[in-house]
């Protein structure tokens, strides 16, 4: 744990942040509403460039469900897809219901579009 010393240094440095803050939101009042997003796209560019780069962090493994787990989780129905209203149970008795579990398991797609909908442009037609 941090000392307190180190405590109130964040708690000082949090504070001046949002001072800082209030002066650039004033500092906004100040620019035409036209080009306001350009001068918060900018602070974000620059404040950006200041931040440490994030540490890779693996994501943790996955455990195993145990096997009564999975003897219930065999019972459950797919409500999408080409096996819509078939157990999981069902499925893995098929070959290709089998794959197309396989292939379920490894689709990152909305991972991936979550993340694509946070992009700043993105984000901002979003809000349009």
């Amino acid at each position: 744990m941090p000392s307190q010393e180190v405590l109130i240094q964040r708690r000082d440095a949090r504070d001046y942040a949002r001072g800082l803050m209030a002066m650039l939101q004033e500092e906004a009042t100040n620019i035409p509403a036209a080009a306001r997003e350009s001068y918060w796209d900018e602070l974000r560019v620059l404040v950006a460039q200041q931040l440490p780069a994030p540490t890779a962090v693996s994501p943790a493994p996955l455990p195993p469900l145990s096997e009564e787990d999975a003897r219930v989780f065999e019972r459950a129905i797919l409500q999408f897809g080409i096996y819509s209203g078939y157990s999981v149970g069902t499925m893995m008795a098929d070959a290709e219901g089998r794959r197309y579990l396989q292939w379920l398991a490894g689709d990152t797609f909305q991972e991936r579009l979550r993340r694509y909908l946070l992009t700043p442009s993105i984000a901002r037609a979003l809000r349009e």
